[in-house]
């Protein structure tokens, strides 16, 4: 059985977003699906801007992540705390966070700064996306695992 793929969630007030490391959304093809509704880190020795990580957005790109991750048979832990106390204490206002990141998510600019070679979704993984029979983003996953659980 392989390792799970460790995740950290962020509420910023306004958005929240899913931290992600670069490899595991490309070990998945979903480079070239994440909006530019989320974000990529650049910096060492920050938490909340890392390099080589992403940070999902909450409505589009972290429910395709949690999609994907079934799709493959992939488990995913996500820690909840870690991130949000550092952001707590660092932050009054998302923007400020914001402002930090090195820009939207984009597969050009990730290939070229880090040498990475883009893994393309396959068409399986595209379909399975697409399939209106599951959950569209993260909150309605959420929704649907409280809903089963009464």
């Amino acid at each position: 059985m392989s390792l799970p793929i460790e995740c950290f969630a962020l509420d910023v007030g306004r958005h929240e977003y899913l931290k992600v490391h670069i490899d595991d959304l490309n070990s998945l093809g979903l480079i070239p699906l994440i909006s530019d509704d989320s974000f990529v880190g650049d910096d060492e020795d920050d938490e909340l801007n890392e390099y080589k990580y992403a940070y999902l957005e909450s409505d589009v790109d972290w429910g395709r992540f949690i999609k994907a991750a079934e799709f493959f048979n992939k488990e995913v832990v996500i820690d909840y705390d870690k991130l949000q106390e550092t952001f707590d204490e660092q932050y009054d206002d998302y923007h400020d966070w914001m402002e930090n990141l090195a820009g939207c998510f984009d597969e050009e600019s990730i290939s070229d700064c880090w040498d990475i070679v883009v893994k393309q979704p396959s068409i399986e993984l595209q379909e399975h996306l697409k399939s209106e029979d599951d959950y569209d983003d993260y909150d309605d996953y959420d929704e649907e695992e409280e809903e089963e659980e009464y």
